[in-house]
């Protein structure tokens, strides 16, 4: 079916609920045919805002802070929130944020003080 589509730009999806097994041979069967494709566990899968960074995947995000509060919030695939915190005492310098792995996306927020 790939051979046929020579030429043509093709999109897919992978659903998250599906095994890894068949991730990776899908992979590899794009790999064997020597069809170019994008991997997107290759780009950054992430969105720094001066305020809010959003990551997903295996995203890790650096940001420099001064007299910040850092407050997460992961969400699911429907945007439901999951589960939230926010860190008690401020923060100032240079920060890495990955993403802890519960649910589909993670919401980091930093603010000044009497900011919201």
């Amino acid at each position: 079916m790939l051979s046929n589509l020579r030429g043509t730009i093709l999109g897919s999806s992978f659903d998250s609920y599906l095994p890894f097994s068949q991730l990776i041979q899908l992979v590899e069967m794009l790999k064997k045919y020597r069809v170019p494709f994008i991997d997107l566990t290759d780009l950054s899968n992430r969105v720094v805002l001066p305020e809010k960074v959003l990551l997903t995947g295996n995203a890790v995000a650096s940001v420099t802070l001064q007299n910040a509060t850092v407050r997460w919030k992961t969400f699911n695939r429907n945007g439901q929130l999951l589960a939230e915190d926010e860190q008690r005492t401020k923060v100032s310098g240079r920060r890495e944020f990955k993403r802890i792995g519960i649910g589909v996306y993670e919401l980091v927020q930093f603010s000044k003080e009497g900011e919201k």
